[in-house]
């Protein structure tokens, strides 16, 4: 139990080997002290999952995802909760990789067992409705997903408060949504409280505090506001230190950071720094390992 705990800890500020090291010496104790078909395996397996989901491992972390699915919905040691949460992030995991007619009937599963067993205000039954609503968005439909994210932070307020790390996610979803409609004012809005959360929360050194900075300074770049600049130095140099240099993670920002210079009439600038987000996308191929 504590090792995966402390492996979330580690991936959360950018030590993926050491995350890994914990959540395979979890499993390793758990499977030894229980059995290797034990559903308590499944949450060091979905952690693990995730990890190499960080690290563009698309191949091992779908495995695990489905291997934690089918033990959990065996009949014998059956688990709606953690069943509900494997279908989720193997939906999400699927979403990434645009496999949306797959995803679909696992974000739908996910979503009716969490609301049957868990009930409304659970705050898995919320992470689940968050995701199906990206289903939404990423299908083209911003005006159908928006109200549903405004719904889930709402659901995570009441059970988590207004607070929490969930809170900020989901603020950051809608967002999305936001900036999909070009809703730029209020987009900004939900990313400076989302900003202010993972700074409280997480520290000033978490993956979650690199991504909400970046979008940030995108959608004040998108209002033609030259103080997008500060704040992409901020996100740019935080992207680097916590995924690290390879990352497409970084290369996304760069990417970012050089449609906000285009938008500057800097485009000697702007090409250089797509150079170099190319260059890390080519060594990125989809599943090659950037740690």
């Amino acid at each position: 139990m504590t090792e995966y705990i402390l492996g979330s800890i580690a991936a959360e500020h950018g030590s993926f080997s050491e995350a890994k090291q914990l959540y395979m010496q979890s499993q390793r104790h758990i499977a030894a002290a229980y059995g290797p078909e034990d559903p308590r395996l499944g949450q060091p397996m979905i952690d693990l999952a995730g990890l190499y989901l960080m690290t563009n491992r698309m191949i091992e972390a779908e495995n695990l995802l489905r291997q934690v699915v089918t033990l959990s919905d065996k009949p014998e040691n059956r688990d709606p909760s953690r069943l509900s949460l494997a279908l989720r992030h193997l939906g999400a995991l699927l979403l990434t990789q645009k496999r949306l007619d797959e995803a679909e009937p696992m974000l739908k599963r996910s979503y009716e067992i969490a609301m049957k067993e868990l009930g409304e205000n659970h705050p898995q039954t919320a992470a689940s409705l968050s995701v199906w609503a990206t289903l939404h968005l990423l299908r083209g439909h911003p005006e159908e997903a928006e109200p549903l994210f405004g719904h889930v932070i709402h659901m995570v307020e009441r059970s988590s408060g207004t607070s929490h790390p969930e809170v900020a996610g989901v603020l950051g979803n809608h967002a999305n949504a936001l900036i999909a409609t070009e809703r730029y004012v209020q987009a900004e809005q939900q990313l400076h409280r989302a900003l202010e959360i993972y700074e409280k929360q997480t520290g000033p050194s978490s993956t979650k505090l690199a991504d909400t900075l970046v979008s940030l300074a995108m959608v004040i770049g998108k209002q033609g506001r030259a103080d997008a600049e500060a704040i992409f130095t901020r996100g740019l140099t935080l992207t680097e230190t916590t995924y690290g240099s390879e990352h497409l993670r970084f290369a996304r920002a760069l990417s970012l950071y050089a449609e906000f210079l285009r938008h500057q009439n800097r485009n000697a600038e702007a090409d250089v720094v797509m150079e170099k987000a190319e260059s890390i996308r080519t060594k990125s191929a989809p599943g090659r390992p950037t740690s």
